[in-house]
């Protein structure tokens, strides 16, 4: 993506955000839950396991909001300086990315909140269940909206190009490394939730969450 993001600046952004990436762990830290957890069939007996999958999901959130706020802080800081020191399609790349990122910082912050929320609940196997299969169902729309932001991006910095309007090309520019960066984010995340949700299945059979004739209910199969 010519000289925009193979600037000096920006790789040291990226190394920064890697290694705070690695620091806080969000891959590589699944606990273990405990293999105390009994079989049950009421959805309003309060299970060892769902509490464990919940606190993990609890977990693997917050070491992701960490991340993303962590990326956040750092592109608004380096895109707000290096947005001062560069001009023509540059300039609008660090400035585009501390416009956005201001936006990702404020969605870790709300990301937070709603983990305290989340600590304060009593956790089901149906409740559980839910919660897994909508976090893991935000996360593919989050990710299909990731690639949009790719495609948007490439658009606009082609158009930019074309046209020699430096802002577009810029701002196109940033909208892609930030799509492309939100996409590989949002993917890991699903794949350490989807892996974390498996474990309600490996250990009560499979469960779903469905409409029934009285209301909700839950279906078990072997």
């Amino acid at each position: 993506m010519n000289k925009i993001i193979g600037s000096k600046d920006w790789v040291i952004v990226i190394w920064v955000f890697l290694a705070i990436f690695c620091a806080s762990g969000p891959v590589f830290s699944q606990n273990t839950p405990s293999d105390s957890a009994q079989t049950a069939f009421n959805d309003s007996i309060r299970l060892p396991m769902p509490e464990a999958v919940a606190m993990e999901r609890i977990n693997i959130t917050r070491n992701y909001m960490t991340a993303l706020g962590a990326w956040g802080l750092v592109n608004v800081v380096q895109g707000s300086i290096s947005a001062t020191n560069t001009v023509g399609p540059e300039h609008y790349f660090h400035q585009m990315s501390a416009y956005f990122n201001a936006v990702n910082v404020g969605i870790a912050a709300v990301g937070f909140l709603g983990i305290k929320k989340q600590l304060l609940k009593t956790n089901t196997l149906a409740s559980e269940i839910q919660a897994q299969q909508k976090i893991q169902k935000i996360l593919l729309i989050n990710s299909a909206l990731d690639l949009g932001y790719f495609g948007i991006g490439l658009l606009m910095r082609n158009s930019g190009i074309k046209n020699q309007n430096d802002k577009i090309q810029g701002y196109g520019g940033s909208i892609m490394l930030q799509g492309a960066f939100l996409l590989v984010y949002d993917l890991l995340q699903f794949g350490a939730h989807r892996k974390n949700g498996k474990k309600l299945g490996q250990k009560f059979g499979i469960w779903t969450l469905g409409p029934t004739s009285t209301g909700m209910g839950l279906a078990y199969r072997f």
